[in-house]
């Protein structure tokens, strides 16, 4: 797993602009279960993905009217492989 964030301020005079990105991903693999003398391995690959960016236009604290605007982007794509395998397993 791998997360990646920040935030960027600056101040324009009138307002701060504050710009927010993000990303994560995740990724994991396999299972398996013994069933009866037969073991099933699952051959699994989910994938999560998620980006996302803000960008936010603040009024300064010394403004006697408070306003705030900006625009928000969110992507996610998730995915998963699925292939079982079973196997045939001898007691000794």
């Amino acid at each position: 797993m791998h997360e990646v964030w920040g935030q960027f301020d600056g101040d324009l005079g009138f307002g701060t602009v504050t710009y927010i990105p993000a990303f994560h991903d995740y990724t994991t693999q396999g299972a398996g279960i013994a069933f009866l003398g037969h073991i099933k391995q699952d051959q699994y690959d989910p994938l999560d993905d998620t980006f996302s960016q803000e960008f936010r236009l603040t009024s300064p604290n010394s403004s006697p009217i408070k306003w705030v605007g900006g625009v928000f982007y969110y992507s996610n794509l998730q995915h998963t492989i699925l292939m079982p395998v079973w196997f045939n397993a001898s007691l000794v």
